[in-house]
C-alpha cells in the first residue's frame, strides 16, 4: 500500500472531521490496536501544525515498535489498516445522515429477530413521520415504498387470513420515485445533449411522454414529476412556450415541496431556457429572466449555505439594468453586499456598482470607484479595465483612452494567469476600440454615404472576428455612429 493513499485522504477531512475521526480510531468497537491510534494521532498533529506531512518510516517504527528492529512492512501494514479505518469512518458519516437506510437496516434487523412489538412501534413512527413530511422529491416516495414494502413483508410473516393493501401502495410510491427520478435523469441527458451536441437517446422516454400527455394520467398530480416532465417538453420542444409558462406556473406552486438545492436545479432549467430565447433575439425573455430571478429571491432559494455566488450576483444586477430596473438593483446591490464570498466581496460590489453608474451615464461616479478599489481577481481586474475602457469612450477623452488601453495591454502581458483565450478576446476587443473611436473622429467631416461604407465595413471585420470581448456594447456603438 502506498502511503500517499492515506495521507492525500486524510489531508481531506476538515478540522471537525480530523477531531471525529481520532475518536473513532480510538473506540474499542472499531478499533483496538494502540499503535493506529498513536499512527493517527502522529499524522494528524503533524498536518495541523505544517499543513504538510512528513513522514520517515523508520521514525514511526521506532515510536510505534521501540523495541523491535526496523521492519518495513510493518508500517505498511499500519498504513493499510489505518486507510481502512478510514474508509469505514467516512461511509460511518455518510449512515449517519441516511436516515432512510437506518430506518431500512432496523426494520430489518427486527423483523429478523420476530421483535414484532418493536418492529410495529418503529414502523407505526416511521410512517407517521412520512405522512407528516413537507418534502415530495424522489426519496421522499423511496421511503414511502420501503415502508410500505417492509409492511406486507410484516403481515405476510403473521400469516393472517385477510388480504392488506401494503403491496398496493408499495406499487405506487416505487412509480413515483422511479418516474421522477426518470424524469430527472432524462432531462439531465438533454440538458447535456444542448451543451455539448452529445446523442442523447432513452428509449423508454418517448412512450414516458405520451403517457404524461395523457390528462387520464394520476401521476400528472404529483409534483415532481409535473415539473420534470415540463422541464423536459422545454428541452425537448423548445420552441413551444406554452412549455415554459407551464413549467413556472408549476414551480411557483411547488417548489416548496423540495429541498433548496433540487428546487434550485429545477429553477436553472427554467433560467436556462431564457438565456437561449434572448440569445437567439426574443428580448420579451429578459423580463421573464428578471422575474425567475425574483421569485428566488422572495421564496428564498438564492443563497446556498447562506451565501450568494458572485456570478449570479452579477447576473442578476446585469439584468435588472437592461431593463433599467435602476432602483430595484440599487436595492439589491446593497441588500445582498454581505451575502457574497468574502474573498470577493469588495471586487464584486465595486465592479458591480460602477456598472450600474455607467448604466445611468453617470461616469464620474463610476470612475470614482473603478480608480478606489484594487481589483484582486484576474476576472474582475480585466472586467473593470474593459468598463473603463468604455467610460473613457463615452466621455471621448481620447488621451485617457489611449492610456487606459496602453496600461490593460501591460496587465495582459504581464500577467501569467490569463487564458489564451483570454488574451485573444480582451486583445481583439481594443484592437476594434482603437478602431471605432477613430472612425467616430473621421465620421465628423465624412460624406453620408462614405460613413455608412465605413461603419459597414467596422462591422463586418467584427462579425467575422467574433471572439471579443464585450461584442455586444462594441456592435451597439458602432450602430449608433450609423444614427
Amino acid at each position: 500500500m502506498k502511503p500517499s493513499l492515506l495521507l492525500s485522504l486524510l489531508q481531506s477531512l476538515s478540522r471537525a472531521e480530523q477531531k471525529r475521526f481520532a475518536l473513532f480510531v480510538q473506540s474499542p468497537f472499531f478499533n483496538q490496536n494502540q499503535r493506529l491510534i498513536k499512527l493517527n494521532a502522529h499524522l494528524l498533529s503533524s498536518l495541523v501544525h505544517t499543513k504538510e506531512m512528513a513522514i520517515s518510516a523508520e521514525a514511526l517504527h521506532k515510536k510505534l515498535y521501540p523495541k523491535q528492529p526496523f521492519v518495513a512492512q510493518h508500517i505498511y501494514d499500519l498504513f493499510s489498516q489505518l486507510l481502512r479505518l478510514l474508509k469505514q469512518f467516512l461511509a460511518q458519516q455518510q449512515y449517519e445522515q441516511d436516515t432512510t437506510g437506518q430506518e431500512r437496516y432496523l426494520l430489518d434487523d427486527l423483523m429478523g429477530r420476530k421483535a414484532w412489538p418493536h418492529f410495529t412501534r418503529v414502523h407505526k413512527r416511521a410512517s407517521k413521520q412520512y405522512a407528516q413530511s413537507k418534502v415530495q422529491d424522489a426519496g421522499h416516495f423511496y421511503r414511502g415504498y420501503l415502508l410500505a414494502q417492509r409492511a406486507d413483508r410484516f403481515f405476510g410473516l403473521q400469516q393472517k387470513r385477510k388480504t392488506n393493501d401494503d403491496l398496493n401502495r408499495a406499487l405506487g410510491e416505487l412509480d413515483r420515485f422511479y418516474l421522477m427520478r426518470k424524469l430527472e435523469l432524462s432531462c439531465e441527458l438533454l440538458n447535456r445533449q444542448n451543451i455539448v451536441q452529445a446523442d442523447a437517446h432513452s428509449e423508454m422516454m418517448p412512450v414516458l411522454n405520451a403517457s404524461l400527455q395523457d390528462v387520464e394520467n394520476p401521476y400528472r398530480a404529483v409534483p415532481g414529476i409535473a415539473i420534470y416532465h415540463q422541464i423536459y417538453l422545454t428541452l425537448y420542444d423548445s420552441t413551444n412556450e406554452h412549455h415554459y409558462e407551464r413549467l413556472i406556473a408549476s414551480l411557483h406552486e411547488y417548489s416548496h415541496l423540495f429541498s433548496q438545492a433540487e428546487a434550485n436545479q429545477m429553477y436553472a432549467y427554467a433560467q436556462n431556457y431564457c438565456v437561449k430565447q434572448i440569445n437567439q433575439g426574443q428580448s420579451a425573455y429578459l423580463q421573464k429572466l428578471f422575474d425567475v430571478y425574483r421569485s428566488l429571491i422572495e421564496k428564498g432559494l438564492l443563497l446556498q449555505e447562506g451565501q450568494l455566488h458572485h456570478g449570479v450576483y452579477k447576473n442578476i444586477v446585469t439584468v435588472g439594468l437592461r431593463l433599467k430596473q435602476f432602483e430595484w438593483v440599487e436595492a439589491f446591490l446593497n441588500t445582498y453586499r454581505t451575502a457574497l464570498e468574502p474573498s470577493l466581496r469588495e471586487n464584486a460590489y465595486t465592479y458591480n456598482l460602477a456598472i450600474f453608474y455607467y448604466e445611468q451615464r453617470l461616469y464620474s461616479h463610476a470612475l470614482k470607484l473603478l480608480r478606489r478599489v484594487e481589483f484582486t481577481d484576474v476576472y474582475y481586474n480585466l472586467s473593470a479595465r474593459a468598463l473603463l475602457v468604455k467610460v473613457y469612450y463615452e466621455l471621448e477623452d481620447d488621451d485617457a483612452l489611449e492610456s487606459v488601453i496602453a496600461a490593460y495591454k501591460v496587465y495582459m502581458r504581464r500577467n501569467k494567469q490569463l487564458s489564451g483565450y483570454q488574451q485573444k478576446v480582451n486583445n481583439n476587443l481594443l484592437r476594434f476600440v482603437k478602431k471605432l473611436y477613430k472612425l467616430r473622429l473621421k465620421c465628423l467631416g465624412m460624406a453620408k454615404e462614405d460613413r455608412l461604407s465605413a461603419i459597414a465595413q467596422l462591422q463586418k471585420q467584427i462579425k467575422d472576428t467574433q471572439q471579443i470581448a464585450n461584442i455586444n456594447w462594441l456592435e451597439k456603438k458602432v450602430e449608433e455612429l450609423a444614427s
